[in-house]
C-alpha cells in the first residue's frame, strides 16, 4: 500500500506541474481536449498529461481495491455470508480472481498426484 500511496503522490505532483504550466486544472484540460477546444501539437506535453491522469485513476482504483480487501478481511466468514450477494461479490472479487489464478497456475493445486492410491481403492465386500 505504501508503494501505491507514493505513486499517487508523485503522479499528483506531476499533474500539478502541468496545471501550473498550462494554467488549467487537469479536469478542465481533459474536457477541453476531448471537445477539440485544444489543438494537439507534438511540441506540447499533452500526451504525458493525459497519461499521468490515466495513471492516477489507475493507482487510485488499485488503492481503493486494496483498502477494500483489507477491510473485508476484518469480517468473519459468517458476517460476509450474511451480506447481500452483490456486496459479497464486490468484497471478494479480487480474492476470487487471485484464487482462480492460483488454481490455474500453481502446480501443487493443479496436479492430482498428491492423492495417494489408497484414496481410490475399491473394496469388494
Amino acid at each position: 500500500m505504501q508503494r501505491l500511496e507514493e505513486g499517487i503522490r508523485r503522479t499528483e505532483e506531476r499533474l500539478k506541474e502541468f496545471e501550473s504550466k498550462y494554467q488549467m486544472t487537469t479536469e478542465e484540460f481533459l474536457h477541453r481536449f476531448e471537445n477539440d477546444e485544444i489543438t494537439h501539437r507534438l511540441d506540447m506535453e499533452f500526451d504525458e498529461w493525459i497519461g499521468e491522469s490515466l495513471m492516477l485513476d489507475s493507482l487510485r482504483e488499485k488503492a481503493d481495491r486494496l483498502t477494500e480487501a483489507e477491510s473485508s478481511t476484518q469480517l468473519s466468514l459468517q458476517e460476509i455470508a450474511r451480506l447481500p450477494v452483490a456486496e459479497r461479490h464486490r468484497l471478494l472479487a479480487s480474492s476470487i480472481a487471485a484464487t482462480a489464478e492460483d488454481f490455474a497456475t500453481d502446480p501443487e493445486l493443479t496436479e492430482f498426484s498428491v492423492l495417494d492410491g489408497e484414496d481410490w481403492e475399491e473394496y469388494d465386500d
